[in-house]
Parts: C-alpha cells; structure tokens; sequence
C-alpha cells in the first residue's frame, strides 16, 4: 500500500467545500471539477548542474533552496519505459518541474499528464452480493511470499555480511541501513491488508495503520487491480491487487467488489445519520518488525 499525504496543502485551507468538492470528483459525479485539482502549469526554476553528463556518471541539481542527489548513476542510452507516478497537485510547480527533469536524466521518463484521478470511480451497483463482514482482503500470495523472503534475507543477511565481511564503521552502518530497508520493504508486503467492519474500515501503509469511519470515505477509484481509497480531508492511499485465484481478471474483480462493498458501508452510514467520528491511526507492523531487527542488529554489532 502507498500512502499519498501531499504536503502542500494546509489542512486549514482544506476546508468543508474544498472537501465535499474533491469528494464528487473522486467519484466521477462532477469530472469536470479534476481542473481544480489538477498541478498548476510548471514554472521554470534556476538550477546549478554539477557533475559528470555521460553514461555511469554522477550528477546533482542545486537549486536556491534544494540539492537534488541521483540514486544511482545516469544512463544516456535509450530510455525505458515506465508506468507514469501520480504527480502532488498540491506540490511546488518548480520543484516538481525540476524533478521530473531529473528523472529524465536517470532514465525514468514521466508523463507531464499524470493525474491524481486515475483509473475510474468503482459503480456501486456493480456489487453482486454484499460481502459479510468483518471481511479481510490481502494481497496475493506471491507478493506476501516475496515479503516473507525480503525478511528473511534482511535477518539472515545481516549477521552474515558483518561476520563474513567484516566491514567497518562506515560500512557497517550502509549494511545495516540497507537490510533494514530490505526489511521494511518486506514487511508492508507481507503484512498490509485491507479490513472493512460495519463501522468503519483499516487500511495499512507503509508506517501507519489508518480506521478510517464509513461516512468519512471520500470514494475509491479502481486501477486495474489497484485500489485508490480517498478519505476526509485529503488523504489518499492505493492498496492493492489482493489474492484472488482467478488470474488477472478475477484480481480487477475482486477489486471492483471491495470497492462496490465499501461504497455501500458508506452510504449506509450517510443514510443512517450517523455522527462523524474521527479518523485514527497507529503504528503500522512494519514498525514491530523494525523492532526485531534493530534488537538483531545492536546483537550482532556487539558481539561481532
């Protein structure tokens, strides 16, 4: 699951039409209203380029109040293509200009497009039979069993790569950051779900746990198998495809019902009148596996 909490719009600016507005959007009942929410035109901003522009090299933009890093060496041979990132309407157009040039020089090439509605509202009346609930939905097996491994290669590789390698203090310390990635990575995998009660449904991102209530539920949008699930005032999280047997159409599927299902714990919850509650949050299990591993890592750099 990735959460999206763009950082560019203030919650007091979110206000009630700017939330009811985004709502309807969301839902495809006013597509129109998309040009509200869309990034504005880019700016262009002054920025330094430092650094080596031919294969393999190592390059970083310095702009006024900005130093942007590659995560690894340019490429200048053909580009691959890639599945468009969903741009931050709310983000800064300079920065975001820059960083989709960015992105060109190290080979990722972005849609200047890329829209935050994508795919397309899930219909309600798509749902064939209303699901009993508590109902659980996970992602595929494959995806679990591949976070599982993630996990297992972070706890196994660590002790490994300081007994065998014997790194230094510098190294030591990229080692245990990189396992611990490996393993946070491995961890949302494995353990995020989906869960929808008669009350309200939970939803888990990478850090954080969210119980989110039916009536503060924006709408979902279905992307393929990928779920995007919006909620009050402005947070966005895509969750998705879940384990489903039937091959790549039973997964859209499967997605298509949770999204019918919710859409209709939603309704009954505006019909019923019932007060709003707040949304809560907590730690999400990445955060015990973190636990575990830090608790590993401090053991082996002692007695290593």
């Amino acid at each position: 699951a990735a959460a999206r909490e763009p950082e560019g719009w203030q919650d007091e600016d979110w206000d009630y039409e700017t939330q009811e507005a985004f709502g309807r959007t969301w839902r495809d009942e006013e597509p129109a209203g998309a040009d509200r929410f869309r990034p504005p035109p880019g700016v262009p901003e002054d920025a330094v380029l430092l650094g080596a522009l031919h294969d393999r090299g190592i390059a970083m933009l310095i702009t006024a109040d900005a130093v942007l890093l590659p995560s690894g060496g340019l490429r200048t041979g053909p580009v691959r293509e890639r599945r468009p990132r969903r741009l931050d309407p709310r983000a800064d157009a300079g920065q975001r200009r820059i960083l989709a040039f960015w992105r060109r020089l190290t080979g990722t090439r972005v849609d200047p497009k890329a829209e935050l509605f994508i795919g397309a509202a899930v219909d309600p009346a798509s749902l064939r039979q209303p699901p009993e609930l508590p109902l659980t939905a996970r992602p595929r097996v494959r995806v679990r069993l591949l976070g599982a491994g993630m996990v297992l290669a972070a706890f196994a590789g660590l002790p490994a790569a300081v007994y065998l390698g014997h790194p230094d203090l510098y190294a030591l310390v990229v080692v245990t950051a990189g396992f611990g990635q490996l393993a946070a990575a491995g961890a949302v995998r494995l353990l995020g779900y989906l869960r929808l009660s008669h009350h309200q449904f939970e939803i888990t991102a990478l850090w954080r746990t969210y119980s989110v209530p039916w009536d503060r539920l924006h709408g979902v949008r279905r992307d393929g198998a990928v779920l995007s699930v919006a909620w009050q005032p402005d947070t966005m999280i895509d969750v998705g495809p879940f384990d489903d047997p039937g091959g790549e159409r039973g997964r859209q599927d499967r997605a298509e019902q949770l999204g019918a299902a919710m859409l209709l714990q939603r309704r009954r919850a505006l019909l019923g009148g019932l007060p709003g509650r707040a949304t809560s949050s907590r730690p999400s299990p990445t955060w015990l596996v973190l636990a575990l591993y830090a608790a590993l890592a401090g053991a082996v750099i002692l007695l290593r």
